[in-house]
C-alpha cells in the first residue's frame, strides 16, 4: 500500500510536505551532499534581495543560557547572481524551490519577485515573507502571490 504524501502549497502540487526552512540550506549545493535535494517537496532559498549585500559586520551570533542569537543581516549575491547561480543548479537537478524574497520597500519585493518569475526557471514560487518596510511605509507587507505583487502599495488591513 502506497500513501500519498502530496500536498497543495498555493495551488502548486508538491510530492510531499517536507521542506527546508529559509536559508538553514544554503543554495542546496551543501545539503545535496547528504540528500537528494530533489526529493524534498520543495528546497526554500535563503531570503534573496534584489542588489548583492554583505551582510551585518562581526559580531553576528552571541551565546544564551538558552541557545544562540544571530543577526546576519541577510548576505546574499542580489536576484541577478542568484537565478543565473542557485536558481540554475537547483533547476538543473529537478527540485522544487520555493523563492524567499526580501527587500526594504513593496518595490523591491515586486522587482525581485518579477526578476525571478521572469527567469528562465519561473516555474519557481516566489514566497513573500512579512517583514516591515522602510521608508515611505511604516506599514507591514502581507504575504502575497508572485501574480499580486506590483509596485502598489502593500495591503493596509
Amino acid at each position: 500500500m502506497t500513501v500519498d504524501m502530496a500536498v497543495d502549497l498555493a495551488g502548486v502540487r508538491l510530492p510531499n510536505p517536507m521542506m527546508t526552512a529559509s536559508g538553514c540550506a544554503a543554495g542546496g549545493r551543501e545539503m545535496h551532499r547528504f540528500i537528494d535535494v530533489a526529493e524534498l517537496g520543495a528546497f526554500v532559498t535563503p531570503s534573496v534581495k534584489l542588489a548583492p549585500v554583505g551582510g551585518r559586520g562581526t559580531p553576528r551570533m552571541a551565546e544564551t543560557d538558552s541557545g544562540m542569537l544571530s543577526a546576519t543581516g541577510l548576505p546574499g549575491p542580489g536576484v541577478k547572481t542568484f537565478v543565473e547561480k542557485d536558481l540554475a543548479w537547483l533547476h538543473s537537478i529537478g527540485a522544487r524551490v520555493v523563492v524567499s524574497v526580501a527587500g526594504s520597500t513593496a518595490s523591491e519585493y515586486a522587482a525581485v519577485a518579477r526578476t525571478v518569475v521572469r527567469s528562465r526557471y519561473g516555474s519557481a514560487v516566489a514566497a513573500i515573507a512579512k517583514a516591515t518596510l522602510k521608508k515611505d511605509d511604516e506599514t507591514e507587507a502581507d504575504a502575497q502571490q508572485p501574480s499580486e505583487v506590483s509596485e502598489s502599495q502593500p495591503n493596509r488591513s
